[in-house]
């Protein structure tokens, strides 16, 4: 008889956590049957007073209870109530369906409602264990990624490396006339992977930019004999902005016959790394150095473009056209940039054009206009560029008294004077400055102002002539 109360005891355990949570979303009976031994007993599990009770009718009156049994029903005694679980429940939903109903509306409340149904009724050890096995499947999927990824990488990694040795022996027995043009296009055609052509364009373009003269004249013929040009020209219409990059670059320097026409296309690319590698490369495709794409040019000209358009200009010596023609373009970078040619470039007989954007609603395109004025000794300038200093900024004030260092003569004695009065040092540094440079008329000016006591100037002569400055 001992067996029963032994596998209730066991089969309340076993399916404890599935009827607890089945109660506690509200699901089931309240009185529901346990049957023991599969013989029913009759053994009711009820709800009374806040307690889930166990009920045996056959030993109600018994008061000498089994052990197994004694101890079911003190722990069954404190289990928790149903409706407390009912009542968080149902709180819980009805805040989510508050929240729904604020932020999804009307029309979309039915569908939120129905998710939260559906949620609500399922038991809470089916979603954990639904969740759980989500987590361990992710687990074993990223771990199979990595591992084949790795494998793939360091395959790839390898293959490349022994491409590489044999494609860069055959090049440099080319170069060394030890096999002819025929022959190692011949041995270089034998690898046609995507990844094998990718490899032999850069190993070329190493070689061609170490090279000069024939050699890298062989190098180009090489290049476009193998039709690599078409691989370029591929990259630079992908979708990914650094192999548009690469390919601008490959197109410029291995097919200069053929890339110009491609690459002005990019000019005025959205992406400004690909704008800013095709204004560059137009540039040194551009045998007349004419920049002429500036004519056109509404998106940004990038500083880098700019310094590097001028370093090939440099480099090369090429003859720059006159840049007063942009000095009025919309865009504001090709104005700075037209105003620093003529200055770098001493365009004089453009310096009256620099008056006019004197003017300009850009503090940066002024300085600039500033600095070629004084660069260009543009005397017609200096009372104009007096009449602005009141309404310029602290930074141009100063590069308009360095100007008038260069420009300037003991006439413009009493416009120093006035300046002198203020209370900015940087101001009064530079005025004394300006005031040293100007020569003899200037030093002997500035040592006068040195007696006014209220002006306070020796320190700031001091220092100008202390050598260390």
């Amino acid at each position: 008889m001992i067996i029963r109360p032994i596998y209730a005891i066991f089969f309340l355990v076993s399916t404890f956590a599935g009827n607890i949570v089945t109660l506690a979303n509200g699901s089931g009976p309240d009185v529901f049957e346990v049957n023991l031994s599969g013989e029913s007993f009759g053994d009711e599990l009820f709800i009374d007073d806040g307690s889930l009770h166990i009920f045996v009718p056959e030993l109600q009156n018994n008061d000498e209870l089994s052990g197994p049994r004694k101890y079911l029903e003190r722990k069954a005694q404190r289990l928790p109530h149903k409706n407390f679980w009912l009542q968080a429940q149902d709180s819980t939903k009805d805040k989510l369906e508050e929240i729904g109903q604020k932020i999804f509306g009307p029309k979309a409340e039915p569908i939120f409602n129905y998710v939260l149904e559906v949620i609500f009724d399922v038991p809470l050890l089916i979603v954990l264990s639904i969740l759980i096995f989500a987590f361990v499947f992710n687990v074993i999927i990223v771990v199979i990624i990595v591992f084949v990824s790795n494998l793939v990488k360091n395959t790839r990694e390898k293959y490349k490396a022994v491409l590489r040795e044999r494609y860069e022996q055959i090049v440099t027995n080319y170069i060394f006339e030890e096999i002819d043009a025929l022959e190692a296009i011949e041995k270089m055609e034998k690898v046609k992977t995507s990844l094998g052509r990718k490899t032999l364009i850069e190993i070329l373009f190493n070689f061609q930019n170490n090279l000069s003269g024939e050699y890298s004249e062989r190098i180009l013929m090489l290049y476009q004999r193998l039709g690599l040009q078409y691989e370029s020209i591929r990259k630079i219409s992908s979708m990914f902005f650094h192999k548009r990059v690469l390919g601008i670059r490959e197109l410029a320097n291995m097919y200069p016959s053929g890339a110009k026409n491609i690459i002005v296309r990019y000019i005025k690319d959205k992406n400004d790394i690909v704008r800013g590698e095709a204004q560059i490369a137009y540039v040194y495709l551009d045998e007349e150095a004419s920049f002429d794409f500036l004519d056109k040019l509404k998106r940004p000209f990038s500083l880098w473009a700019q310094l590097n358009s001028l370093n090939f200009v440099k480099l090369h010596e090429k003859e720059v056209p006159s840049f007063d023609q942009w000095i009025h373009s919309p865009n504001n970078d090709i104005q700075d940039f037209s105003i620093r040619m003529i200055n770098y470039f001493q365009q004089s007989e453009n310096a009256p054009h620099l008056i006019t954007l004197l003017d300009h609603e850009n503090e940066r395109t002024r300085l600039y206009a500033y600095q070629a004025i004084n660069s260009l000794s543009y005397l017609e300038a200096k009372e104009i560029v007096k009449g602005k200093f009141e309404v310029e900024n602290k930074r141009n004030k100063l590069e308009i008294i360095r100007l008038l260092a260069n420009i300037g003569d003991d006439s413009d004695f009493v416009f120093f004077d006035n300046l002198l009065l203020t209370d900015d040092i940087e101001i009064r540094l530079a005025v004394c400055k300006t005031l040293h440079e100007l020569g003899p008329s200037g030093r002997n000016h500035l040592e006068e102002l040195k007696e006014n006591s209220e002006l306070d100037l020796e320190k700031y002569i001091e220092h100008i002539k202390d050598p260390r400055n």
